[in-house]
């Protein structure tokens, strides 16, 4: 039996056949009511890449891709460019695309990276977000010093991060966010214990840096969290 469907793709809606014997899609089909598909792609992608669920040198196929997402190339395609300008994946023209492999220097720079992006975008939150936003801050790093849980520490301090990119006031910082898997992604090279002790001395400095807003106090903490000197 042939069932015929309809898939927004970016620009157009076209029907695709589908027919019993073709594959199911993993995920349930992105859509694109708010926001681009590639948009949508890559995000997925980023998330499953930083998580682990598609590890260091695995293959990436775009049509294998479009078909668990339940979209056509094109954003998958737009997705893995993307990827690829954040250093998620490698891409070797007509070869092969592939989960970009992290060795020990490689993460030690990915660290160094963080370490300033995240005391310039913690500096500018300080100083200039409401006191709402501070005192959600100060929360979620409260969570990652009061927790024992290494990966529970751990996501706490990445969205104390994200709100500091989310309110750092400066669209050019905002547009840096696709680091943040990256970052994640480098981290994933080590163990949830070893990353937590790296930065679990540091929390209560950069917690009441924060949230007495004092960029210049808080800059020192992050940058030790980083392996920075």
């Amino acid at each position: 039996m042939t069932h015929w469907f309809a898939l927004e793709d970016e620009h157009m809606t076209i029907a695709l056949d589908r027919t019993e014997s073709s594959p199911e899609p993993i995920y349930d089909p992105l859509t694109n009511h708010t926001v681009r598909l590639s948009d949508l792609a890559f995000t997925r992608l980023a998330e499953e890449i930083s998580s682990g669920r598609r590890g260091p040198g695995e293959t990436l196929r775009d049509q294998s891709i479009a078909r668990e997402f339940g979209v056509s190339r094109m954003p998958v395609r737009e997705a893995i460019m993307r990827l690829e300008r954040v250093q998620l994946v490698e891409v070797a023209a007509s070869r092969h695309t592939r989960v970009t492999a992290f060795d020990a220097a490689r993460v030690a720079e990915t660290l160094e990276f963080a370490g300033f992006l995240y005391s310039m975008t913690t500096s500018l939150t300080a100083l200039r977000a409401t006191d709402e936003s501070i005192e959600h801050g100060v929360r979620l790093l409260d969570d990652a010093i009061g927790t024992p849980e290494d990966e529970a520490t751990l996501g706490a301090l990445r969205a104390f991060f994200r709100l500091t990119l989310d309110h750092a006031g400066n669209r050019v910082v905002e547009s840096l966010e696709d680091f943040t898997h990256l970052v994640q992604h480098a981290e994933s090279a080590r163990t949830p214990s070893e990353n937590a002790a790296r930065v679990r001395p540091h929390l209560a400095d950069l917690r009441d840096a924060f949230a007495a807003r004092e960029s210049a106090a808080a800059a020192p903490a992050i940058h030790a969290m980083h392996r920075i000197d």
